[in-house]
């Protein structure tokens, strides 16, 4: 077996978790499993037993963490984010620094701090180095982002989303409606600092992590071979001011420019439909070529996949109803046209 890669300063049997030579047959019977199912997790994630992500990395961070939340690090699902958390805090513990603490001298929040030991956030390169500085890790954290840098990701939105942010890039086409905003694919920076900057208790550098993430999902629809791009919206989108009046008119300005790209289409419910079946929530559907259809639906809270087939068939026939009430293409590429025309006026009266 090759040999393992330990971080600096930490000798085989004191990082935690791992093996010392004491203890009952039982005990290191357990070990050997959880030693077991930590490398299949990595296998799993495409990694070998050398380097960062070794015996020690798959046992990092191992154990309940502080508060109610915990890192279930015996999962066999365990992803390159909960890795990475999971040696952020043991570079923590071990300058014996509170997340508190250790959030104030890399001047960020101990609620993002805590998000990237649990593996919900991915910490920036910027944020990693400031890490590096105040925990004392000699390099180790940085090196860890590099060599996982492709599965790792930079990719702030939550930890729920990840699923349905990898259906959307593998799509072959998307079917997305939404009353109340624009869709984050087709969302400026602008305008998506201001939804999220409504969230309570949010900061700045959380706002723009998330905008930067939601920048990065809108590449899906500039590759080589985009998905085809289905939107309605209901007309009430068109006039909600969200930011200023200039982000506004770049908003509308960026959705008819959407509008004219042969893989984008949108369409508008008008303000004269009234009530229609769609205004209850948003909801997406992804297809693609070899498997099922999937949804996703949003709440107050959170989103959440569908993936039962009647539950997907549903909103397909809800999607069809809602394209009934729909103006044809032109005539919506017209109100959006007409829409950025108003905006700009606003901005310049």
């Amino acid at each position: 077996m090759k040999a393992l890669w330990w971080p600096p300063g930490v000798e085989p049997g004191t990082a935690p978790g791992s093996p010392t030579g004491t203890g009952s047959d039982a005990d290191d019977s357990e070990e050997r499993i959880a030693d077991g199912i930590a490398m299949h997790s990595l296998s799993s994630l495409g990694y070998g037993g050398t380097g960062h992500t070794g015996l020690w990395l798959a046992r990092c961070g191992r154990g309940e963490d502080e508060g109610d939340m915990s890192v279930q690090s015996r999962n066999v699902g365990r992803t390159p984010r909960q890795v990475f958390g999971g040696m952020v805090r043991y570079y923590r513990e071990k300058a014996g620094l509170g997340r508190t603490e250790a959030a104030r001298l890399i001047c960020k929040s101990a609620s993002l701090l805590q998000a990237i030991e649990l593996g919900q956030r991915t910490a920036t390169l910027e944020v990693t180095r400031d890490l590096e500085t105040a925990l004392h890790a000699e390099g180790a954290l940085v090196q860890l982002r590099d060599e996982m840098a492709e599965s790792l990701g930079y990719q702030a939105f939550p930890a729920w989303f990840q699923d349905w942010a990898l259906k959307e890039a593998e799509a072959t086409t998307l079917r997305w409606y939404e009353p109340l905003i624009v869709p984050g694919l087709l969302q400026t920076e602008d305008y998506a600092r201001a939804i999220f900057a409504t969230r309570f208790r949010i900061t700045e550098d959380e706002i723009e992590e998330l905008a930067a993430a939601r920048m990065k999902r809108q590449e899906a629809l500039a590759r080589e071979y985009p998905p085809t791009f289905r939107v309605v919206l209901d007309e009430a989108v068109l006039h909600r001011q969200v930011g200023t009046r200039h982000s506004m008119c770049e908003q509308m300005n960026r959705l008819a420019g959407a509008a004219r790209q042969p893989h984008i289409a949108i369409e508008v419910i008008p303000a004269d439909a009234c009530a229609h079946i769609g205004l209850t929530g948003a909801f997406a559907i992804a297809d693609f070529e070899d498997t099922p259809s999937v949804g996703y639906v949003e709440s107050a809270l959170r989103g959440f996949p569908v993936e039962d087939a009647k539950d997907v068939e549903a909103l397909v026939v809800i999607w069809v109803t809602l394209r009934g009430e729909a103006l044809p293409r032109p005539a919506s590429l017209g109100l959006l046209e007409e829409a950025a025309k108003s905006w700009s006026q606003q901005q310049t009266a």
